[in-house]
């Protein structure tokens, strides 16, 4: 079964660098934005009165937001939707209908195969020094090597969840490309409701309005699964038995959100490739 999808995967890695330049003025914006992050909390956090807002020190908060901004940076460069879009817009979308595989399979292939080079050549080595200073400089402990051990193996097995969740839902909205040709106002919405949702904007806990704790419905949507539980995992000074236990939850959680939405795919690709409108031929 991989063999046959073998071909997409080692294409996806090697076209991962293909655009350099883009891939350094992304890392650019993505190292401004964690920069005007640390003076926004820094600025939040000396004008509170409280040490500790919605569950986050200081400390915790701009651990958080830079360990997510390298985990969005290098995990989510997949192509899906742009790709359906574009083969849409040529009439090649037609030939994947006769093909011996799986449209979903070929795209899901190819993202792994980008992500992969992305986490091995510029993930690892971020996460790595960021981790170590963070280590270095007090923001981050940890109470024994098996936690530290079992936090990195949780946030490996949450990231690689987390890619396949983010494809999935890439593909989904790819697949509302049949239906418009509005690819770019697609992907906005869907890179809106991923981060606000996921919790690249704000850790979840503060979705909170009053007395009505909106985070609680949040933390089981599936976007959860793609940012902020990861993160947390890689994150969190284990101490209790509660909190190992949480990770085998999120994880969970994720298998089964992956699960749904394939199944939602299926049937919406089956539903959508009925209605075939090209620009192309």
């Amino acid at each position: 079964m991989f063999k046959k999808y073998k071909p997409f995967f080692k294409a996806g890695a090697i076209g991962a660098f293909a655009y350099k330049a883009a891939i350094l003025t992304w890392f650019l914006i993505t190292i401004v934005e964690v920069a005007c992050t640390v003076f926004l909390w820094y600025a939040v956090f000396q004008n509170s009165s409280e040490a500790v807002i919605n569950g986050f020190t200081f400390n915790q908060i701009i651990v958080y937001f830079v360990e997510t901004n390298i985990v969005s940076f290098v995990c989510f460069g997949g192509e899906t939707l742009w790709a359906i879009s574009q083969e849409i817009k040529d009439g090649k979308i037609a030939n994947e209908l006769i093909k011996p595989i799986s449209l979903r399979g070929r795209m899901l292939m190819t993202t792994l195969g980008i992500v992969g080079m992305h986490i091995l050549i510029i993930g690892l080595p971020l996460i790595a020094i960021s981790l170590v200073i963070f280590y270095a400089i007090g923001f981050l402990t940890f109470t024994s090597i098996g936690a530290l051990l079992f936090s990195i193996f949780s946030f490996a097995i949450l990231v690689t969840l987390s890619i396949i969740l983010f494809d999935a839902v890439d593909y989904f909205f790819g697949v509302c490309c049949f239906y418009t040709t509005s690819a770019w106002g697609i992907n906005l919405a869907k890179n809106v409701i991923v981060s606000f949702l996921g919790g690249a904007a704000l850790p979840l806990s503060f979705f909170k309005f009053g007395n009505v704790d909106l985070s609680i419905v949040v933390n089981y949507l599936p976007f959860a699964g793609m940012i902020q539980n990861p993160v947390l995992a890689l994150t969190t000074t284990y101490s209790s038995p509660a909190q190992y236990l949480h990770v085998v939850h999120t994880i969970g959680l994720a298998l089964t959100w992956i699960i749904i939405i394939e199944v939602i795919n299926h049937f919406f690709f089956n539903h959508a490739s009925k209605k075939v409108t090209v620009q192309g031929g």
